[in-house]
């Protein structure tokens, strides 16, 4: 049962299993459900950070279980996705803080950004997954999920100022 629980929070939701690409999965996912809980909730900063510091402390000390108990044979198996979760979390963030409906512009760019920083390991990633363990895991797509903010805010405040 604990392991059905922890593989389930690292797969999120089991997504991770789906398909050959977990990873964009996920992070489409994470955009949805923002997108979805935007409508019917006010955004509030500090308690997505909270939620956001949660989840990424549970990720590191899960993947590192998960890893300590053989879950998988990989240092970072392509079935744990919550480190996607939190990484398109934190590149929606700016988003999220002045969402309207023109902000979905923004959110399909956040996404195709994020991936590409994900993907291509771009410069800093790199390095920081090569962190021992959950450490790893989780903070190659944090800081992926950092970077994209230096092209979504941008994008974000032009696509408001032009359809405003």
């Amino acid at each position: 049962m604990k392991k059905k629980i922890i593989v389930g929070f690292l797969s999120f939701f089991f997504l991770g299993f789906l398909t050959s690409f977990p990873g964009t999965l996920a992070s489409l996912a994470t955009v949805l459900l923002l997108i979805a809980i935007n409508v019917f909730f006010e955004f509030n900063l500090l308690v997505s950070v909270v939620c956001l510091v949660i989840v990424f402390g549970l990720g590191v000390y899960y993947s590192n279980y998960a890893l300590s108990q053989q879950y998988s044979s990989s240092k970072d198996p392509g079935w744990v996705v919550i480190d996607e979760f939190v990484g398109m979390f934190v590149a929606c963030l700016p988003i999220l803080a002045e969402f309207r409906r023109e902000s979905l512009i923004s959110f399909a760019v956040a996404f195709g950004v994020f991936r590409f920083f994900d993907i291509s390991k771009w410069y800093l990633i790199k390095e920081v997954e090569k962190f021992p363990k959950g450490w790893g895991i989780m903070l190659d797509d944090l800081l992926a999920g950092l970077l994209t903010w230096v092209i979504v805010i941008p994008v974000d405040l032009a696509v408001t100022a032009f359809l405003l």
